[in-house]
């Protein structure tokens, strides 16, 4: 089965970074547009699979483009920083982009979510 994702792409001045808002935690960076491109798509692929191999529920797509781009300000204006974190110099965002991904899930692992997802809604 395959499942699309809405991703959030950002391109700074050193590299490019990708990220699906319903998968969290499941990121990827690459010097280039095309790398990250196909390395968002893996990232997804292995990291909805460990989660199902793990026993724990596949997140669904969920989020549209307006979705994504909502969230997006929501976050960029919660708080303004002062261009410099733990980890270093802030990197200035020079571009954020949104695309689709779609991945390869096993239909076992989507049906299995989905009703987990429902027992979760109906608080079994």
């Amino acid at each position: 089965m395959k499942l699309r994702y809405v991703v959030e792409y950002t391109r700074t001045p050193n590299n490019y970074s990708a990220g699906a808002p319903d998968v969290p935690g499941c990121v990827a960076s690459a010097k280039s547009w095309k790398k990250t491109q196909r390395l968002i798509t893996e990232a997804l692929e292995l990291h909805l699979l460990d989660l199902y191999e793990t026993g724990q529920p596949v997140p669904l797509p969920r989020m549209s483009f307006p979705d994504a781009m909502s969230d997006y300000v929501a976050v960029m204006s919660d708080d303004v920083d002062d261009g410099h974190s733990e980890f270093g110099d802030f990197a200035e965002a020079l571009e954020v982009t949104f695309g689709w991904v779609e991945v390869n899930v096993p239909d076992y692992a989507a049906d299995e979510s989905s009703a987990a997802s429902s027992r979760v809604a109906d608080g079994a």
